[in-house]
This record gives C-alpha cells, sequence and structure tokens, in this order.
C-alpha cells in the first residue's frame, strides 16, 4: 500500500533535501568542529548518506517519470531509512538525556534549528517518504542484518580513529560517550556495543514486518481477518 503520485513525492523529497542541506551546511559553517572531525559523527554520515540518495532519487524520477524504481534502489532506500532513523533514537533515547548536565552553550546549540533538523526532521521525513511513496515488499529476510553493516562500519572507523587523534573541543578521542573506551573501559563498552546491536537487530525486523504487512495482499488479508 502506498501513494502512486509522482509530483507529490516529488515535492516532499525537494523539501527533504532543502531541509537535510541546510542542516549540514549550518552545521559545518559554526559547529567549531573540522570537517574532518565532524565526519567522525554518525550523525553528520547518516545525514549525507540521506542527502545524496534522494538527491539521487529526484534526478532518476526526473529522467524516467514513468518507470517504477528498480528493486535494487528501494533495497538501498531500506538501509538509508535505517540509517537515519538510527541517529534520531540514539540522539533522542542516549544522547538527548544528557544534555540537561551539560553547559548553556551546548543546551542551546542542542535545541538550535541545524541540530532538530538533522536528528528529528530528516530522520522522521525519512520514514514518512518510506510509508507514504514507496512500493512495499521489497525488504527481503536478510536485509535486516546487512542494514547493520552501515553502522558496524562507522563504528570500526571511530575506533580506529580513537587511537590517532582527540576531538578539539572536547579533548575526548570518541564522539559519543557509550563507546568511551578511556573512561568506561573496553568491556563495557562492549556491552554497550551488544546491546545497540541487539536493538538495532529488533529495529530493522520491525520495518521488514511493516513492509511485509502493507503490501497490497496481506494488508487486504488482515483487513478481511479484523472484520469476520
Amino acid at each position: 500500500m502506498y501513494i502512486h503520485n509522482l509530483k507529490l513525492a516529488t515535492v516532499f523529497r525537494v523539501l527533504l533535501v532543502a531541509v537535510c542541506l541546510y542542516g549540514l551546511v549550518a552545521i559545518f559553517s559554526v559547529s567549531g568542529f573540522s570537517g574532518q572531525e565532524l565526519l567522525s559523527f554518525y550523525t553528520i554520515d547518516s545525514n549525507i548518506a540521506v542527502l545524496a540518495f534522494f538527491s539521487w532519487l529526484l534526478f532518476y524520477t526526473w529522467r524516467r517519470p514513468k518507470q517504477e524504481l528498480p528493486s535494487w534502489c528501494l533495497t538501498v532506500k531500506g538501509a538509508v531509512m535505517f540509517g537515519i532513523v538510527l541517529t534520531f533514537l540514539v540522539y533522542h533515547f542516549i544522547l538527548s538525556p544528557t544534555l540537561f548536565s551539560v553547559s548553556d552553550g551546548q543546551w542551546a546549540f542542542a535545541q538550535s534549528p541545524m541540530n532538530i533538523a538533522l536528528h528529528y526532521i530528516v530522520p522522521l521525513m525519512t520514514l514518512v517518504d518510506w510509508l507514504l511513496f514507496d512500493k512495499k515488499g521489497n525488504f527481503k529476510r536478510w536485509m535486516p542484518l546487512v542494514w547493520l553493516a552501515i553502522p558496524s562500519v562507522h563504528l570500526v572507523f571511530v575506533l580506529i580513529r580513537a587511537q590517532f587523534s582527540t576531538f578539539s573541543l572536547t579533548g575526548s578521542h570518541y564522539p559519543y560517550f557509550f563507546i568511551d573506551i578511556d573512561t568506561y573501559g573496553i568491556g563495557q563498552v562492549a556491552l554497550n556495543v551488544l546491546g545497540l546491536a541487539v536493538c538495532l537487530i529488533i529495529l530493522g525486523y520491525i520495518f521488514y514486518l511493516i513492509d511485509w504487512a502493507l503490501t497490497k495482499q496481506n494488508f487486504i488479508k488482515f483487513f478481511k481477518r479484523q472484520h469476520r
């Protein structure tokens, strides 16, 4: 089940790209971190992935307005959506609560439009785009496990980077406290990562089940069962 209206989808996606571009340009301009440091934050990388994919998607549908998206495109979009929704969930439930104890300047930054755009608006718009405009039934059972590759590669990169440099504004080797081996030790960080991985697998299969349930055939079957 989805809205098969390319004009409406295009307007929504243009807005999504605009919000994402605004957030990225603004944070690179005023954050105080260097470009190399910012690329160590998962928020930045996942938003760049959204910007790149939806820019390509707009170009593709402009060139081929009457052609259905290939299945691989929807598979990649699932990975991009999973990655950016992870940004929202980790920020809102793990990182955001800690901001109440930081300085007024950091709290003001957390409330800034660019920060809200990158952590809330872009993830939610990406999720809504999938729910409204994508043909369902394209996710396979193995995909949620493959989607873990993006955050896993990022984690490996961050851990390797930590051995060679620190962040200029914080002095820490790590961008996020829950993977800070210097503070919590490798055992606790391993438990944190394991717990997060389990949550991500569950999240991935929630997306898979929603995708399965919203196919036209399965949706009709479910609807009929409820009205027997």
